[in-house]
């Protein structure tokens, strides 16, 4: 009777470890899963930034392109003008 009760003890006591394994091991596959979600956004996060930075460069190197054909345009007509002034003349 006793050698059951031990038997039956030892049952109990493996379902329970088994039990805690198996959630030990959801419970890490859960962070792993977690972490790698982490990951990822701030991957994509990266990403975006580069991205952002890129586009922004590109946006400025338009602004000056655009600037210096102003500036040339400019200086172009004012020397037609100055041109124009001395053939007046």
């Amino acid at each position: 009777m006793r050698s059951r009760r031990i038997s039956e003890e030892s049952r109990r006591i493996m379902r329970i470890s088994e039990e805690q394994e198996e959630q030990e091991e959801q419970e890490d596959h859960e962070e792993q899963e977690d972490q790698e979600g982490r990951g990822q956004e701030e991957q994509e996060d990266q990403e975006e930034a580069v991205r952002s930075r890129r586009s922004r460069r590109i946006s400025e190197e338009q602004e000056d392109q655009e600037e210096q054909e102003d500036r040339r345009s400019r200086r172009i007509s004012e020397e037609q003008e100055d041109q124009e002034e001395q053939e007046d003349q």
